[in-house]
């Protein structure tokens, strides 16, 4: 084979590889869908409202929370532990528990507390990482957040 046949060889097959390449990536690609036929124009979706500012108390309550919460809990999915959006609403009633129970929920098993054996029973015995340094400042802050 001659050196302008090996060039025109290894042209062809380069390429072949760079069509291949781009229409293999241009699939992977979320593109925004077609314009509909005949020149009408979809009807434009209304924009999600802005989320509402943080106040001063939420915005230490999510940096504590990804601090202290974020491996383990999310707020809107079961990660490791429950999603927590609404959670001090779901025990505003019985805010010092909820306080002992971010503090150390072992300590509230092995005591017998039928609603912290309960809670460790339904996510499959996992864990809680005792926080005893939270203060009750950085609670209050991380259900602020967590609404």
């Amino acid at each position: 084979m001659t050196f302008k046949e090996q060039f025109f060889s290894i042209t062809a097959i380069l390429a072949f590889l760079a069509i291949l390449s781009f229409a293999y990536f241009s699939f992977q690609i979320n593109w925004p869908p077609m314009p509909a036929l005949g020149g009408s124009n979809p009807t434009p979706v209304a924009a999600a409202p802005p989320a509402p500012e943080l106040t001063a108390q939420q915005k230490a309550g999510e940096k504590l929370f990804k601090a202290y919460c974020g491996a383990c809990h999310k707020m809107d999915r079961l990660v490791v532990g429950p999603p927590l959006a609404g959670i001090g609403q779901k025990y505003a009633s019985e805010k010092a528990w909820l306080f002992d129970w971010i503090r150390d929920s072992q300590k509230l098993v092995k005591e017998g507390d039928s609603k912290a054996v309960a809670l460790f029973e339904e996510y499959g015995g996992a864990i809680m990482l005792a926080n005893p340094n939270l203060t009750d400042e950085d609670i209050e802050a991380i259900l602020a957040f967590t609404g």
